[in-house]
């Protein structure tokens, strides 16, 4: 073999490894429970959890794809899988989950009526206020929309969840902090550091 074939044998079995391990090291999941599941095991980042004065934090960056597959069914084409990937994929969302002693806050702390309809209306409005979204450079990012669906007292959290762009100068940093002031519990503001690689190298689902 000619030494300029060998060297073009060698380029190709590079880029042929390259390829392999860079496909290994992407995390595409054939459903929502597997994927889940890894979202959820604590030593891949995803989700962080703080206990303060009794209180139950819990965060949880929510991939892109768990948004993907609400929206389609089996009719949808690639090219509107793609289409609703790009639009979705335009922000980046967090789940923040409140509890104590496995109940909703509502239900588990607050006792007086005057207490309940106040917490009501700091979840269902003032937690765009109280929650922060701030690069490495100390800039805020700004909060695009939050969800806080009641459960009424059926579910064993709090649960919110919180929408800011995708922006891409931010996630070429190393991490985010997101703050999230008191809301009336006595637990002082509470801060997690979230390294952008769990947003940048985000896992997949098999659609």
């Amino acid at each position: 073999m000619s030494q300029k074939n060998m060297h073009r044998v060698k380029r190709v079995l590079i880029l042929t490894i390259t390829w392999l391990v860079c496909s290994c090291s992407q995390n595409v999941f054939d459903s929502k429970k597997e994927l889940l599941a890894y979202l959820q095991d604590l030593e891949n980042g995803y989700v962080q959890k703080k206990e303060i004065n009794g209180l139950d934090f819990a965060i949880m960056y929510r991939p892109t794809d768990l948004l993907v597959q609400q929206v389609i069914n089996e009719k949808t084409t690639q090219m509107e899988l793609d289409s609703i990937r790009s639009k979705y994929g335009k922000f980046i969302y967090f789940n923040i989950s409140l509890s104590n002693n496995g109940k909703e806050v509502l239900n588990s702390v607050i006792n007086r009526k005057s207490d309940f309809g106040g917490m009501v209306n700091e979840l269902a409005f003032g937690m765009g206020q109280k929650v922060h979204l701030i690069s490495q450079s100390r800039d805020t990012i700004e909060l695009l929309d939050y969800i806080y669906p009641r459960e009424y007292g059926m579910g064993k959290s709090t649960n919110m969840m919180f929408v800011y762009p995708r922006n891409k100068e931010f996630l070429k940093n190393d991490y985010f902090h997101l703050t999230i002031e008191d809301i009336g519990l006595k637990t002082g503001e509470v801060g997690f550091k979230i390294p952008t690689k769990i947003i940048n190298q985000e896992p997949k689902l098999n659609l």
